[in-house]
């Protein structure tokens, strides 16, 4: 306001007191221009002057007016305890006009009253309708979380803000993070999926739909509810992956095999897409351990470890594996069991198992020839089971056998062991 008065309006002002009496009228217009035009202090005084003029005669609304100028010129010079009561009064008397509730909150606030600002706020609140009262309640809901430190009550006027207007994203984040604080684990859930549904970015939808996976998962033991919202996190954002991780995971504890299955399906083609080598040969090696071991689907299983092998060939588990697959069906698949064994037998001659499974396949489908060479080896290896051992001295001849013809060059190459210097071996 103005910080000083016209000469000219301060006789106006002196007038009027001299003159108007008991008479309302000229009072009120005085007031007016004193409010607008002189300096705070000067029009305090007079308001007050005004009151005890012609206060009897006042409406309620014309009081109001008169208390809030009071009150407002008492706020100017800094005299809060004076402006409270004389803006509280006011905003009492005349509900309808905002001015004293707008002016008596910022006096509260400056004086740091919150209390009695969150008492004023709930009074307002009972007349208040549409933006006002959301308004109200979204500002009550702050000075109750971050002044008066009172989560339950600033989480039930969020809560009521919510109810005027359910989509708004700056109300449900406050009330995400006011849930989380509170470790509210039901509730965080129903605002971070309604966050989820008013989100037009795909991505940042999968993300809210993520956080309510890992909750109802980890904090509340609702795995069905878990599951729906993590495939529906990976539908809306493919990319995704710790969604998909965790699904699978899930699926996996649950014993729901097949749907893990087809999740691992999805990460390897999205791994395919990508051109990572390693995640799919990694995902095909996850896939054939879930065929072979829960369900029992050794076709499946092979496919997937030869498809890994294709893409990252590498010794070790997937082999072995593979071979011990190929032995269960040596109709269909003796050629590469004897391939896959006589590799791990290349790393390591004296593992036994391999000799013994080559032993029983060559048995199996008939090849006798080739079952008592691995008997032989057994034999000399001081490793035959006793059936082995005489399979192998009886069929054993008691002499060389004559030779047809000398050996040429090219006998020689083919029976030199490939790691022979033929220089030194002959």
């Amino acid at each position: 306001g103005p910080v000083s008065t016209p000469a000219r309006l301060r006789a106006a002002l002196d007038l009027v007191r001299s003159l108007a009496g008991e008479e309302v009228a000229p009072w009120l217009t005085a007031g007016r221009a004193a409010f607008l035009l002189a300096d705070a202090a000067t029009a305090k005084i007079f308001a007050e002057d005004l009151l005890a003029a012609v206060a009897p005669k006042l409406t309620d609304g014309e009081r109001a007016s008169v208390l809030f100028w009071s009150g407002e010129c008492a706020r100017r010079i800094g005299d809060l305890a004076t402006a409270e009561p004389l803006l509280d009064e006011a905003a009492s008397l005349d509900p309808a006009r905002p001015e004293a509730f707008i002016v008596l909150c910022l006096t509260l606030e400056a004086s740091q009253r919150w209390p009695e600002l969150a008492r004023v706020l709930e009074r307002r609140l009972a007349i208040a309708d549409g933006d006002e009262r959301f308004a109200l309640l979204l500002r009550l809901g702050d000075l109750e979380l971050q002044k008066l430190h009172d989560r339950a009550k600033a989480a039930r006027s969020y809560g009521a803000a919510l109810e005027e207007r359910p989509g708004d994203r700056n109300l449900l984040t406050r009330l995400m993070a006011l849930y989380a604080d509170e470790k509210d684990w039901d509730r965080l859930v129903d605002v971070v999926v309604r966050l989820s549904t008013f989100v037009d970015d795909a991505r940042q939808r999968a993300k809210y739909l993520h956080t309510a996976a890992i909750v109802c998962a980890r904090q509340l033991g609702d795995v069905e509810s878990a599951l729906r919202y993590y495939d529906e996190a990976f539908a809306a954002d493919p990319t995704l992956s710790k969604a998909l991780e965790e699904a699978i995971a899930l699926r996996k504890e649950r014993g729901e095999w097949a749907v893990a299955r087809a999740l691992l399906e999805k990460r390897r083609a999205r791994a395919r897409a990508q051109g990572n080598a390693a995640e799919e040969a990694a995902t095909l090696d996850e896939l054939g351990a879930l065929c072979e071991a829960h369900l029992q689907d050794p076709e499946g299983a092979i496919d997937a470890y030869e498809a890994a092998q294709a893409l990252a060939p590498a010794a070790g588990p997937r082999e072995e594996a593979l071979a011990a697959l190929y032995a269960r069906d040596p109709a269909r698949f003796l050629d590469k069991a004897v391939a896959s064994h006589m590799r791990l037998l290349g790393r390591d001659p004296y593992r036994v198992e391999s000799y013994r499974l080559l032993r029983r396949l060559y048995t199996e489908s008939k090849h006798a020839d080739d079952a008592w060479r691995l008997c032989q080896v057994l034999a000399v290896l001081h490793l035959a089971e006793p059936d082995e051992e005489r399979f192998y001295l009886r069929h054993r001849a008691d002499s060389a056998a004559p030779a047809a013809a000398p050996l040429g060059e090219a006998d020689w190459d083919a029976l030199l062991h490939p790691d022979a210097d033929p220089r030194l071996t002959r």
